[in-house]
């Protein structure tokens, strides 16, 4: 009898167990941020795998957002855009390499020469239409002056399983009113991790210049190439170095820039560097504010 009440409590303390070892990992959220652990940790294996977010911490990419948060909205929780592959300031991509279908961005860079002294900004309007494909309308200004429209089309070809290294291309249509000049421009983009925290991003490609009075058609070449270092998930430094010729006309430009986070919705960033345009030299500086939806 005595051997049967053990072997009772036993199988009672067993089942008891293996009810709440099932339970565990179908009804916990480790860090709390929306999501169970099986949600994150897919495999169950206590590894952050490609595809997994951590179940231990609440914001996985560092980027402000919760993954629940992210989750929800539709963006990548496990994708820290800023750390992984930064946008150049003053030769902005569309959108970022691998951007995700619903991704909507409002921004507006300023560019403040020393000579001559004059004001040139573009508000912009950034959208991922589908995974991997984005476009981007943009209008410039000089003071007050308006001085171009612009469509740009931009696709991701390729990204690696742990978006290391990334490539695709892009697409530039503009109209300058004064003179009268449609520009076309092809560009190669890639992004690649140097480091845990470096990165390079270039952009390189032919463009054509036509004007409209049929006075002729130029060819040209347009080279920028960015590295980055982010000291902190929020905060990314960097070194842009802009060229672009035509037989009228060339231009160097070399901005050190900083990138700071402010929040998952907002990103400020500023520079102060050096131009060469149409054979003459100056100082500048730049600003950029970005509105993420």
């Amino acid at each position: 009898m005595r051997c049967l009440v053990v072997l009772a409590m036993a199988a009672l303390a067993l089942t008891v167990t293996g009810e709440a070892r099932g339970q565990e990992p179908t009804n916990l959220d480790s860090d709390g941020d929306g999501l169970l652990d099986t949600e994150e940790d897919l495999n169950a294996n206590g590894k952050l795998d490609h595809g997994e977010t951590d179940p231990h911490v609440a914001d996985t990419d560092g980027d402000g957002m919760t993954d629940g948060r992210e989750r929800e909205v539709g963006t990548d929780p496990a994708h820290n855009g800023v750390i992984d592959f930064p946008e150049p300031m003053v030769f902005d991509m569309v959108r970022g390499l691998g951007a995700e279908q619903g991704e909507i961005e409002a921004n507006v860079l300023v560019l403040v020469p020393t000579s001559p002294a004059e004001a040139i900004w573009a508000p912009e309007l950034e959208a991922a239409v589908i995974d991997n494909f984005a476009l981007e309308l943009e209008a410039g200004f000089v003071n007050l002056d308006f001085e171009l429209i612009k469509l740009a089309l931009q696709g991701t070809v390729g990204m690696n399983d742990d978006r290391g290294l990334g490539h695709g291309i892009q697409g530039l249509f503009e109209y300058l009113p004064d003179p009268k000049v449609f520009l076309a421009t092809a560009l190669y983009v890639l992004g690649a991790r140097l480091g845990e925290r470096v990165s390079l991003v270039s952009l390189i490609g032919p463009a054509v210049e036509t004007h409209v009075d049929g006075s002729g058609t130029d060819p040209g070449v347009f080279v920028n190439f960015t590295f980055f270092w982010a000291p902190h998930p929020r905060v990314v430094v960097g070194s842009e170095q802009n060229f672009e010729w035509f037989p009228n006309l060339y231009l160097v430009r070399v901005m050190p820039q900083v990138h700071w986070q402010i929040h998952a919705r907002f990103q400020w960033q500023a520079g102060f560097g050096f131009r060469h345009f149409d054979g003459k030299s100056s100082a500048e500086a730049s600003t950029r504010l970005i509105v993420e939806f």
